[in-house]
């Protein structure tokens, strides 16, 4: 993952987080567009976003320091490049 990427990557996930701004909103359509993996990292984003909302449904939210922990977390794998579900072989 080059560093345009790993940008794309802190905007997506900003992006679930708080609006973008149109020239934030157009310039990562148009990265997403040419790029599978950042396309692929949102959608996982999403997914994720979608599952942890509704077990939110069903258990308590996470303490403030165990969604620092996990923030952390997810920004290490953005930086590393590390993404559970990578494409496959072909």
């Amino acid at each position: 993952m080059g560093k345009s990427c790993q940008k794309y990557a802190k905007l997506v996930s900003e992006s679930l987080d708080r609006p973008l701004n149109l020239v934030e909103k157009i310039k990562l359509r148009i990265h997403l567009w040419m790029c599978a993996y950042c396309s692929g990292f949102l959608r996982n984003a999403q997914k994720l976003r979608s599952f942890l909302q509704e077990d939110q449904e069903v258990s308590p939210p996470l303490p403030p320091q165990k969604q620092q922990e996990l923030k952390k977390l997810v920004q290490k794998n953005i930086e590393e490049g590390t993404d559970s579900n990578p494409p496959p072989d072909e």
